[in-house]
């Protein structure tokens, strides 16, 4: 699989369906629903996060009765989120976070409604730990966590509920936009002996 850093120089151009890969990633897509147009990431900084993460990650996104999978490649450190999805080998989206400016590349076949500020919320609701997530809260918004689950409300509303499983793996409940999202996480292999 390649790196961000390969990643980052762009993808290689090969004839595709892209009416298939624009309905796969409508499904990922779904995450954006659950995050008002416009709005910013809560405001987390990857110097929050308790180690560098890189990770290849595999994607599965319920909505609607049907089922996706992407892969994904994940790097954090103190400077930078960077985040590449694939969707049939093709880069479907890049996301850069600072902490405080959130950089984002789309293919041109990736539909409208996705976007990266919904994917980095629900890495940040999975990943960040649980007093950062608290501080950055939105006013009328609040994080609970109990025996490895984490639900974060708006209001009364629940926003999402995410469930840690064996290490690397989340679930992630987004009943508002409808869509569960399952995260499989291993380092990436140049992380491994």
């Amino acid at each position: 699989m390649q790196t961000l850093k390969a990643l980052a120089a762009g993808a290689p151009r090969r004839p595709c369906a892209f009416a298939l890969l624009a309905g796969l990633c409508a499904l990922l897509l779904a995450a954006c629903a659950s995050v008002p147009r416009g709005a910013a990431p809560w405001a987390l900084s990857p110097r929050d996060l308790q180690a560098p993460l890189h990770l290849q990650q595999q994607l599965r996104i319920e909505r609607g009765g049907e089922s996706r999978q992407f892969e994904a490649l994940l790097e954090a450190d103190a400077d930078a989120v960077q985040l590449a999805v694939l969707a049939l080998g093709q880069v479907a989206l890049r996301l850069r976070w600072d902490g405080e400016r959130l950089e984002e590349w789309r293919a041109a076949w990736l539909p409208p409604q996705l976007e990266g500020q919904g994917v980095l919320q629900d890495l940040q609701f999975a990943l960040w730990p649980l007093a950062a997530l608290r501080r950055a809260a939105p006013r009328g918004w609040c994080v609970e966590e109990q025996g490895g689950q984490r639900t974060v409300w708006q209001g009364r509303a629940r926003v999402a509920r995410i469930e840690a499983g064996e290490p690397g793996h989340w679930r992630i409940e987004r009943p508002r936009a409808g869509y569960v999202l399952e995260i499989r996480s291993v380092a990436a292999a140049e992380d491994r002996p």
